[in-house]
């Protein structure tokens, strides 16, 4: 019998849904807490679902995108009757630029229009994602460059729980600007 988990998504830790069969890949329930940041207002998000539990215990992965906001997600995993009441606490971003820089631009040459992105706290990597992104019925294709906190392997983007923005790690970029790899 596979496994299922309840279903849900609001602004906080008390929404609840319907239960949902799990995929064969996803092997545990999980809750989220979002915290996204942007043009200085932030909005928490709390979702419950079906997720991968190679990303239980990982601590909060850090998503800056720079001009386009950024994004801290804290993810637990629970089986049975624990998800009922199981949440992470609303994440929070230590903001202290590290002097890393990831590049914005895009990767097809066009010219680059805004500044590199300032790192901070434990960002540690540079890494380009694209994919789609739904918001009700318009579904638009996205390619972002962001600084991340290097606590899952690049292989895991592909089973991000998150539902609302299914991406998948094009490349790890080689080169950022102003540190060694």
């Amino acid at each position: 019998m596979a496994l299922e988990c309840e279903q849900c998504i609001g602004p906080t830790s008390r929404c609840s849904g319907p239960m949902m069969q799990c995929t064969q890949e996803q092997d545990t329930c999980v809750s989220q807490a979002l915290s996204v940041s942007l043009s200085g207002l932030e909005q928490n998000v709390f979702e419950k679902g079906c997720g991968s539990s190679k990303l239980c215990g990982k601590g909060p992965q850090i998503i800056n995108t720079g001009p386009f906001g950024t994004t801290v997600i804290e993810t637990h995993c629970c089986v049975g009757a624990a998800c009922k009441t199981t949440w992470p606490p609303t994440p929070r971003r230590n903001t202290t630029l590290n002097g890393r820089q990831c590049s914005a631009c895009p990767p097809d040459g066009a010219e680059c229009k805004f500044p590199p992105i300032k790192c901070a706290g434990e960002e540690t990597k540079c890494f380009e994602i694209s994919g789609t992104t739904t918001i009700g019925n318009y579904k638009s294709p996205i390619l972002i460059r962001v600084c991340w906190r290097n606590l899952i392997s690049a292989t895991l983007v592909a089973d991000w729980p998150h539902p609302h923005l299914q991406c998948f790690l094009r490349k790890v970029i080689e080169r950022v600007v102003g540190w060694q790899l």
